[in-house]
């Protein structure tokens, strides 16, 4: 499932929800449901209530953000806060501005969803293109969940779940299901509307901060090269997802924010996604070239160690379609691969001047 596709299922859920409540005359409580579940891996807890996404302890990320005394009582302030400040905003925003933004938002969501379709459902070869492309393969090889990665025994992208699809983007650095199909869509939006919605609705800022931090994460350069790990040329041009699409999409989202660069205006996180560059470029670069040995059949043991490392996922990364990763296991160290990681180190520094 896309970004696209969650945010709208979670939206309408979340607007159900609250009509319930009103009718029983409930207070709204924390939930999980179909389409929050899926909407809030890409969400952080003090933006989410705002958005009407909200966080279950009892689900998904509960070990991470309620495992400790200290990170509970951070979380659930955080939420709190958040909740607040939900409750300020929206007591401004009309029932003609909401039924005006929720109508434009489905309209936005509809074309996003058929682009993203035609490109990952209807286009020819797709399928061996995402699983030579990305890591998916040996993912499923890993024991890092309590379910397989594909439902079925089938080569089907439908089969596969969600987790083991956004992780496997994310480790190629393309973040595919985040962005795809949302540039054609603002491409085609009132712009004067997009930035109304975005000053007075918090649903669709939400929507447009998840965005922009997917772009931010992605990288077509690193992309590329795993581009190379695909075996039919001709495929890998026709299907992959071009540089174009991805710029398209990024000045669509600086149009409507006034930005002249992502994150301009969250410097914070910004410094955070470049402080690791560093660290996370040479093992994009050390995955791909791991991963061409061991598809040529290479049984040398240190090679598996090695890209199952990089392989391994921090499951906080995993959640926000990030693509940093823990190292679990410490890398070989053996003469041979300290070359090469010294290689990658230098080849990863080139790009970041070239770019």
């Amino acid at each position: 499932m896309s970004l696209h596709q969650a945010t709208g299922r979670s939206r309408r859920c979340s607007r159900n929800s609250a009509r319930g409540c009103r009718f029983f005359t409930a207070a709204a409580a924390p939930w999980a449901g179909e389409g929050a579940r899926r909407a809030r891996r890409f969400a952080p807890s003090r933006t989410a209530p705002c958005a009407a996404v909200y966080e279950s302890p009892s689900r998904g990320n509960h070990r991470r953000k309620y495992g400790t005394r200290e990170s509970a009582a951070a979380n659930l302030e955080a939420i709190t806060a958040a909740t607040v400040l939900a409750s300020l905003e929206n007591t401004s925003l009309s029932s003609g501005s909401r039924s005006r933004f929720a109508s434009a938002m489905d309209g936005l969501s509809a074309q996003a969803l058929r682009a993203y379709r035609s490109l990952v459902y209807e286009t020819e070869g797709f399928s061996t293109f995402f699983r030579q492309m990305t890591p998916l393969v040996e993912i499923s090889e890993l024991k890092i969940g309590s379910r397989p990665a594909s439902r079925s025994n089938s080569q089907r992208i439908e089969d596969l779940r969600a987790d083991s699809v956004v992780f496997s983007w994310a480790q190629s650095r393309v973040m595919l299901p985040g962005w795809y199909g949302v540039g054609q869509a603002l491409r085609t939006a009132d712009p004067g509307l997009l930035r109304e919605m975005l000053e007075a609705w918090p649903f669709f800022r939400s929507t447009v901060d998840n965005l922009e931090m997917v772009l931010s994460k992605s990288d077509m350069g690193i992309a590329a090269r795993y581009a190379t790990l695909v075996e039919d040329r001709a495929c890998a041009e026709a299907v992959r997802p071009h540089r174009d699409t991805w710029l398209a999409t990024q000045e669509s989202l600086l149009r409507i924010t006034g930005q002249t660069h992502l994150l301009e205006k969250n410097p914070a996180l910004d410094a955070s996604i470049r402080l690791r560059l560093p660290y996370i470029e040479p093992l994009n670069l050390l995955q791909v070239e791991l991963l061409k040995r061991h598809r040529a059949g290479e049984n040398d043991p240190r090679s598996g160690r090695a890209y199952i490392c990089r392989s391994t996922p921090s499951r906080r990364h995993c959640a926000t379609a990030g693509n940093s990763m823990s190292i679990e296991t410490e890398l070989p160290v053996e003469a041979g691969y300290t070359r090469l990681t010294a290689c990658a180190t230098a080849t990863a520094a080139f790009a970041r001047q070239q770019r």
